[in-house]
């Protein structure tokens, strides 16, 4: 595999506007997926600092037509362009890192296999643990600021950007779980390949495949997705329980009280569980067969 940029393959089943896809090359289409994501970004994170800010210095919500049209558009942009401008960003991505082509493996009875499978080269740890550090601060700080805003602003001033940013925020946490577990698959594997080079071939180790860690850990990643519930419960079973504690008396008495703090601290348990289970999972992606950076479509 190498760091030159290729373009799809002809062969390439793309089932909505391949022939475009193909025309557009990876550039395009990334720069496309990065201007949209930094749009949202201003929107979002930009107009909710200052909303936020001068919430803070007045002690009441920003009003007017375009506050009232800012929030409206950090809730569409988050729910349809944040979409779009992924699904570019991972087209383009696998375009200009990487490589992709038609599966040459028979098709399965249970389920079929992979149409297309994909390649591309994997980021570097500096890079990692960038993209870690900047989850952590949107999580962190976008559920923080719209945990505290429950507190200062009217319930009908609660759909605009504090439920825009309590929603960022736990999406946020949800990806620092997922790439958690990239990194410790890939800190994992790499450690294993360095201690059986001879089992090595083409970046792959050369064993056994393991049917169920190939489904889990590689078609499916159903190691990371688990890593990510992970963190979105512990996330929510951090913001409930903050709002339990600066509600008080208010949410309603001591039974109300003990019998929700019990809840938050079961939804604790159950999220740091499938955390565990989700990075312990990833260290074995060594079983699947397959390189680093490699990837396949589920139908």
């Amino acid at each position: 595999m190498n760091d030159e940029p290729s373009t799809l393959p002809r062969d390439v089943e793309v089932p909505v506007g391949g022939a475009a896809w193909r025309r557009l090359r990876g550039g395009p289409v990334w720069a496309f997926g990065l201007v949209l994501v930094t749009v949202i970004a201003l929107v979002v994170v930009g107009g909710g600092a200052v909303y936020f800010a001068r919430l803070a210095s007045t002690g009441d919500a920003p009003e007017g037509g375009a506050w009232q049209v800012l929030g409206t558009a950090a809730w569409w942009l988050t729910i349809v362009g944040l979409l779009v401008g992924a699904a570019a960003l991972w087209i383009g991505d696998i375009d200009r890192r990487g490589s992709m082509a038609r599966s040459g493996e028979p098709r399965g009875r249970v389920l079929p296999s992979a149409t297309n499978v994909s390649q591309v080269v994997p980021i570097g740890y500096g890079w990692h643990v960038g993209w870690l550090a900047l989850e952590a601060v949107l999580a962190v700080g976008m559920l923080a600021v719209s945990s505290w805003a429950v507190g200062a602003v009217d319930s009908d001033d609660l759909q605009g950007y504090p439920t825009a940013w309590a929603f960022w925020g736990l999406g946020a946490a949800a990806l620092f779980g997922a790439t958690a577990g990239s990194l410790v698959k890939k800190v994992a594997f790499r450690r294993w390949a360095a201690a059986h080079a001879a089992s090595m071939r083409g970046g792959a180790p050369t064993g056994r495949v393991s049917p169920f860690w190939r489904w889990v850990t590689f078609r499916f990643r159903l190691d990371l997705w688990v890593c990510a519930a992970g963190a979105l419960l512990l996330a929510a079973a951090a913001v409930v329980g903050s709002l339990l504690e600066s509600l008080g008396d208010d949410f309603g008495s001591a039974d109300d009280v003990a019998e929700a703090t019990g809840a938050v601290q079961a939804l604790g348990v159950v999220g740091a569980l499938l955390l565990v289970v989700g990075l312990a999972a990833a260290t074995q992606y060594r079983r699947a067969g397959k390189p680093l950076g490699a990837a396949e479509s589920l139908a």
